[in-house]
């Protein structure tokens, strides 16, 4: 072989190595909140049963940071080697620049972020309350106000995976369009509402579903998504009622085991992710906070129960276990199909849980998101058998 073969051959092979490895592009869509967190003596819930209009607290102490679906997903998915951009809308005001240092620093791009004249940027007042709900105070602020024209088409079509959280307000609007055009860019869509979104535009996110590759919902979201479905189309009672679904035998985690009942609706985990997978998407995730974590697709049904961790704040923790299965899922995968087949999932499912586990154990929402390497390691640690994977089909 001459010369200028081995050369052709050479340049060759690392084209095609270039492009397999090549840097994905990850964009983030949602909100941004500037968080502060008010902790005191005992951080406790501040319940108020006797509807006083001061609540005393001992030894208050405030901690500022950045936080959001949209920001917490920018940070996970470039710690973890993507090419991130987040688009989002925040006000002209200090608070902006505290998102810009921040996620400049971090290497995430802010091109796509656009300013409201007339709304500042959301702020969240946090109470911590270590592994229950938090008391939380929230101005949403331009988080509200995004427009399908303001959409960066662009950005989106030339994106491998577009991460979408929570949208509430005006902002509800660009869902649908931005799935489209996600799709037309041959994007993986990865989807993560929040209960107003699914309470109060069921209808919209019912349309999106044969745009969406993975949805991703906590345990009272996938109470209010299956009672708005089965409002929206009654059939569905139907095939709810034809079994319960359960699986029987030892060591079969609660939600699979157990009927859940919402409003009058009876079902089973096992019964929505085969209704939520028919209607387009091919993954489906459900959390359960520190019970832990159920992935479902079209074969199979994995769970990966909570890690032990002394928790000092539960915000956050679902916006890191969804953004690391994703980015792990998809990293080195040429499309969700391919990842799949060759069994990425579980791994995604460990990586997440572990980078959620961390979060938590931290004040702020993204202070603990850990790069690839730190998840490999942590995960060297975990016992074999923690995972436990069920047959779907």
């Amino acid at each position: 072989m001459n010369k200028k073969k081995i050369l052709s051959l050479s340049l060759l092979l690392s084209i095609q190595i270039g492009s397999i490895y090549a840097i994905k592009k990850a964009l983030t869509i949602g909100g941004a909140q500037k968080d502060i967190f008010i902790r005191h003596k005992g951080s406790t819930n501040l319940d108020n049963p006797s509807k006083k209009k001061k609540i005393e607290i001992q030894n208050p102490e405030t901690y500022t940071s950045t936080g959001g679906g949209a920001i917490n997903a920018a940070i996970t998915f470039k710690r973890l080697g993507f090419a991130t951009s987040t688009f989002l809308k925040m006000g002209k005001d200090e608070s902006s620049q505290f998102f810009l240092r921040k996620l400049e620093a971090e290497g995430v791009s802010t091109s796509d972020i656009i300013y409201s004249e007339s709304n500042g940027t959301g702020v969240s007042f946090i109470v911590p309350a270590g592994p229950v709900d938090n008391t939380v105070l929230i101005y949403r602020g331009s988080n509200e106000f995004l427009k399908p024209e303001e959409l960066p088409i662009q950005t989106i079509k030339n994106s491998d995976i577009v991460y979408i959280t929570s949208l509430g307000g005006e902002s509800k609007n660009i869902f649908l369009p931005v799935v489209r055009a996600a799709k037309k860019g041959k994007a993986t869509v990865a989807v993560n509402p929040g209960s107003r979104q699914i309470r109060k535009d069921s209808e919209r996110l019912k349309k999106a579903l044969p745009y969406i590759d993975i949805l991703t919902l906590n345990n009272a979201e996938t109470k209010h998504l299956i009672y708005e479905l089965v409002r929206l189309n009654p059939e569905l009672q139907q095939i709810l009622d034809k079994e319960n679904g359960n699986l029987k035998g030892e060591s079969i985690p609660e939600l699979l085991s157990h009927q859940i009942t919402y409003e009058g609706i009876t079902f089973n985990l096992t019964q929505f992710f085969k209704i939520i997978l028919d209607l387009g998407p091919k993954v489906a995730v459900v959390t359960h906070g520190s019970q832990g974590v159920y992935v479902a697709t079209k074969k199979n049904i994995y769970f990966f129960p909570g890690l032990p961790i002394n928790v000092v704040n539960t915000t956050g923790a679902g916006d890191a276990f969804s953004s690391t299965f994703v980015a792990t899922l998809l990293k080195y995968n040429k499309n969700l199909n391919e990842a799949i087949e060759n069994g990425c999932a579980e791994k995604a499912i460990v990586f997440g849980v572990i980078n959620s586990s961390s979060v938590i154990s931290f004040l702020d929402t993204n202070k603990g998101l850990l790069n690839q390497d730190e998840l490999e390691i942590k995960s060297q640690y975990l016992q074999e058998n923690l995972l436990q994977k069920f047959s779907l089909e």
